[in-house]
């Protein structure tokens, strides 16, 4: 299990936590809600089970779920020649104005368009007219989030 606490934020991410018995499970749930009391909290499960009854019972809202594909470079091959756009500083205004259209602040997105400008240096961003790839850049892997 890992878990990220953004204090500023009041923000939570659970990544992949798992109890051996309800009573684990609530054990958990009940100290963690007295320690941070107002904070969101996201359970993210990557490449494994989710906890269903768990989540049922504290009334947590699926807000996303995707299946973890693999293309290995040997067998990428683009099917047309597209010359995206890189989104960087001088363009990020018209690169945020697609994304809170697609993600408003009410849609549950945690990377709104104003946490990815304060850290773009971690994202890699591509533009095709109204369209775009999202892809945060992190220390072992990168993952898209949006295409």
């Amino acid at each position: 299990m890992e878990i990220y606490i953004e204090q500023a934020e009041k923000h939570i991410q659970i990544n992949e936590y798992h109890a051996n018995s309800m009573e684990d499970f609530r054990s958990f749930w009940k100290d963690f809600q007295s320690k941070y009391i107002g904070f969101t909290i996201d359970f993210c499960y990557h490449n494994c089970s989710v906890p269903i009854d768990f989540m049922m019972e504290i009334n947590a809202e699926v807000l996303e779920s995707c299946i973890e594909t693999r293309l290995s470079h040997e067998h990428f091959k683009p099917t047309v020649e597209l010359e995206p756009t890189i989104v960087t500083e001088e363009n990020f205004i018209e690169f945020a104005r697609l994304h809170d259209e697609a993600y408003p602040v009410t849609s549950g997105m945690y990377w709104t368009s104003e946490r990815i400008e304060k850290d773009l240096n971690h994202w890699l961003i591509y533009m095709y007219y109204s369209n775009y790839l999202l892809m945060r850049i992190g220390s072992d892997t990168s993952e898209i989030y949006t295409i």
